[in-house]
């Protein structure tokens, strides 16, 4: 009446209980890649909402100057005072007018592919240089130098790249909270690569935020949006296959640097 050996059909205890394991493991994977893709999007449409806003608000800050000063212009034209000279107030308001124009252009061409030719970056730099010395108020003493007087071409767009590199100058201003500071652009030219550094003595990028400068909605000031670093970088690296990025920091001064390959 004693059982002397027991024989088992068919899976062990054991087998049953692990059997499901491999199932459990592929459901937690789906599952863990769910999770991921929702905040992959979710971050997506942060990101989308922060260039949105400031795209909106930077549309509005740059129509903003211009169309003010139109609105002076005609106050003093309807004043018809006969002391004003009407040919400088008509010259005035049709280099506002262009500006105007300029800047639709800008917001027109960062949404699409332009078309690239041949333009001179020399030309380009004066241009910005010489409409921020117009327009810096009197009680700033800000000294511009730009010392290089050799053509240097690429292929680009001069719309665009002259909104990057006011981006950096602009920038650059306002990291001067001081009456006085200077501003130094240069050009290298090394076989066949132009390096351009725009070089500040304003007040410092903090070390623990130098790698989120360039992201959309991200800025160091109160008042900042976030958009111009991350414009330019757009404009540098997707439209015109260039590099920009903070060279370095060191006795009181910044270096951003931007790389062009040079064709010409």
């Amino acid at each position: 009446g004693e059982s002397i050996v027991q024989i088992h059909y068919g899976d062990s205890i054991s087998d049953n209980k692990t059997k499901f394991i491999p199932y459990i493991g592929f459901g937690f994977f789906i599952l863990v890649l769910f999770a991921i893709i929702i905040v992959i999007n979710i971050f997506s449409i942060s990101q989308g909402n922060l260039i949105y806003a400031g795209m909106a608000k930077e549309t509005a800050h740059q129509l903003g100057t211009p169309i003010s000063s139109l609105m002076g212009w005609v106050d003093l034209l309807k004043d018809g005072n006969k002391n004003v000279d009407k040919k400088i107030i008509i010259d005035s308001m049709h280099q506002e007018l262009s500006h105007l124009d300029k800047i639709s252009n800008k917001f027109e061409k960062i949404g699409s592919k332009p078309s690239l030719k041949k333009i001179n970056l020399t030309l380009i730099i004066r241009q910005v240089i010489e409409y921020f010395e117009n327009r810096t108020p009197k009680t700033k003493q800000i000294n511009f130098i730009f010392n290089y007087n050799e053509d240097c071409f690429i292929d680009g767009d001069s719309i665009l790249i002259y909104w990057a590199f006011e981006n950096l100058i602009k920038n650059s201003l306002e990291s001067i909270d001081s009456n006085q500071g200077s501003i130094v652009v240069s050009i290298e030219k090394v076989d066949k690569i132009i390096k351009i550094n725009f070089e500040d003595d304003g007040i410092q990028i903090p070390k623990k935020i130098r790698k989120q400068i360039f992201k959309p909605g991200f800025s160091s000031k109160n008042r900042g949006w976030g958009l111009g670093l991350s414009l330019t970088k757009r404009i540098i690296e997707y439209i015109h296959n260039g590099k920009i990025k903070l060279l370095k920091i060191k006795s009181n001064k910044k270096i951003f640097q931007i790389i062009f390959k040079n064709f010409y």
